[in-house]
């Protein structure tokens, strides 16, 4: 019988494998481990591991123990800073924040590194470009300071800011010297987009045709982004949208949500479109990137709503009315209610378990003056979150609403089993929390007169942190009349 490796040359092992880009041989390693087995010393190497061969669930079930668990142990920066990566890789972003914030930049300076790929993901490209500045004179070695100068670059690329391209020239410098092909490659991508958006349609086909030849070949989805700028340069080349639309033909993209956002971006640039237009903006949940594609295509929304699924549809159920929401068989405030608005900020990308996890179940709480967030659990909240779909469909189904959550591999989304319509606001947290408010707070005066704090806390589905300026908020408004004091407290609609 063949001895077993000990876990650490096994680590060792894969480590070799992922610097020579052989990420299937690592992932076979790592697979082969028992998740539960790695000692407490190597968790940190173990999850970095599973975080760059993308493996992150195996990552999350080995490291939430160590992280979260009572085992007395003090639990090193470095362990945290793997496990919020891990976090934000799974779409768990402001837990993934929570625990980098905590985390001294003198103690380990990545973790400033990490908030500004926090902020990248919600496209909130100044926050980032803060950070990753921070970041550059601490950072703990030359590669991971490189890497912080490749993402700085890139961000500013994002928002156009004109220093961008003479900050590139001196970070290409660093990555050939260091001859690492794959930054050499998003240094390529990254000067390509600044010939593009310049129209240097010559020069950026020449540049994108070096990123190919320097890209490993193990890493198709950087490879994919490559041929999206080709695709792109050659359509702004050509003003046509074709070449973006036989690139969405032949490279089979419906899981490369992202690209097509970006993309439909691009069409628009060439060939204005308001439908498209009015559909990316509404559904995009990125206010930053609204912002950007209002700014950079000179245009606005036709409308301060927006129709999802079938306009022509004699139903249609309208998300800013609390009557329509009723109809649908769901409680204002509700969980069912949450999943409805959740699934339809984004009409791209599907929402994975633990993106979906965030933003229905971790808002912040106040229990014993301490506010709280309810953690992901890799075994348990993906479970948490079948069991409100399953409840949400059963419920869409009794009410014959024509609603369904969909699932794929690539995650959650709203679909309908019948022609309908959704109406949306621009901005669903001011939708939610204005509108509907004001709404419940009218109908519940035509049926009763008096409240408690708790009977005004379900009504206004408010958070327990935010009662006390709320309620204040309706007195001073002279929505309300407040009798009494504390917990014998009662709210009066005024005669």
């Amino acid at each position: 019988m063949k001895k077993k490796k000990p876990i650490h040359e096994v680590l060792f092992a894969a480590e070799l494998k992922v610097r020579q880009g052989k990420i299937e041989p690592a992932i076979g390693m790592l697979n082969r481990l028992r998740s539960d087995a790695v000692p407490f010393e190597l968790l940190a190497k173990f999850g970095g591991l599973c975080r760059r061969t993308g493996l992150y669930h195996k990552g999350l079930l080995a490291l939430t123990p160590a992280v979260y668990g009572k085992h007395g142990k003090a639990i090193p920066a470095a362990l945290k800073a793997e496990f919020a990566n891990l976090l934000q890789r799974r779409g768990i972003v402001q837990e993934a924040e929570k625990i980098l914030e905590s985390i001294s930049e003198l103690e380990l300076p990545e973790a400033l590194l990490y908030r500004g790929f926090c902020h990248v993901t919600k496209w909130e490209y100044r926050k980032s470009i803060e950070l990753f500045k921070r970041y550059l004179p601490i950072a703990s070695n030359n590669y991971l300071g490189l890497i912080g100068e490749v993402n700085l670059v890139a961000a500013e690329i994002a928002i156009g800011l004109p220093r961008a391209e003479e900050s590139l020239s001196r970070v290409m410098e660093k990555a050939l010297r260091l001859e690492n092909n794959r930054l050499i490659a998003n240094c390529l991508d990254l000067k390509a987009q600044i010939e593009i958006d310049q129209g240097r349609h010559g020069e950026a086909q020449a540049t994108l045709k070096k990123a190919a030849e320097a890209l490993p070949s193990d890493q198709p989805v950087d490879s994919l982004a490559i041929k999206k700028w080709m695709a792109v340069n050659e359509a702004l080349r050509q003003n046509s949208v074709e070449p973006i639309d036989h690139f969405l033909r032949q490279s089979h993209v419906a899981v490369e949500f992202e690209l097509r956002r970006s993309l439909d971006f691009y069409k628009l640039k060439i060939q204005f479109d308001q439908e498209r237009f009015d559909y990316l903006y509404f559904g995009t949940p990125h206010p930053d990137y609204r912002e950007r594609i209002v700014s950079l295509l000179n245009r606005s929304p036709s409308s301060e709503s927006y129709v999802w699924g079938d306009k022509n549809s004699p139903t249609q159920h309208n998300l800013c009315s609390l009557a329509d929401i009723e109809k649908l068989g769901v409680k204002l405030g509700s969980e069912l209610h949450e999943i409805i608005l959740v699934l339809m900020s984004d009409f791209y990308q599907p929402f994975r378990a633990g993106r979906l996890f965030s933003e229905l179940f971790q808002e912040e709480i106040l229990h014993e003056d301490i506010l709280q967030q309810e953690k992901f659990n890799p075994s348990q909240s993906p479970a948490k979150v079948r069991m409100l779909v399953s409840r949400f469909n059963e419920r869409m189904k009794e009410k014959d609403t024509g609603l369904v959550v969909i699932q794929t591999p690539q995650g959650y989304q709203l679909g309908t089993n019948r022609p309908l319509g959704l109406r949306t606001a621009q901005e669903r947290k001011l939708q939610k929390v204005n509108g509907l408010r004001a709404q419940a707070l009218d109908k519940a005066m035509r049926e009763k007169s008096q409240w408690t704090s708790r009977e005004l806390k379900e009504l206004l589905f408010a958070a327990e942190a935010e009662l006390p300026k709320l309620l204040q908020n309706l007195v001073v408004e002279k929505k309300l009349r407040r009798v009494g004091h504390g917990r014998a407290a009662r709210y009066l609609s005024f005669p």
